[in-house]
């Protein structure tokens, strides 16, 4: 009968290496919307970080940006709407369509138009 070892939890902890993302890290990175975000210009990526993860009203984050109030306003509407067209963009890259040895799907033209 093999004789029973104890192992000392922070030693093991010392032995693995600190530079290695957690798990909920590496799959928050490979997500669509954070990938989404990073496609957007770093401004949008900053009014909507005050304002959607901090909770500032764009008022408050207006002078972190040199705006005025409604200057940063208008820019967390656009910032939010590229967002939107980012994580569709996203979203649609990331789409896998099975080939199909039976064709297109029904009701899809099959043939091309002469261009």
């Amino acid at each position: 009968m093999p004789k029973s070892q104890t192992v000392d939890i922070d030693d093991v902890a010392e032995r693995i290496p600190s530079d290695l993302p957690d798990i909920e890290t590496a799959t928050l990175e490979n997500t669509i919307t954070v990938r989404a975000f990073r496609t957007l210009p770093e401004r949008w990526q900053t009014i909507l970080w005050y304002t959607e993860v901090e909770g500032m009203e764009p008022a408050e984050a207006a002078p972190y940006l040199g705006l005025t109030a409604n200057g940063a306003a208008a820019l967390a509407y656009r910032a939010r709407d590229g967002l939107k067209k980012a994580w569709l963009q996203a979203h649609v890259s990331d789409v896998r369509v099975p080939p199909s040895a039976d064709g297109p799907p029904s009701g899809w033209p099959t043939t091309t138009a002469a261009h």
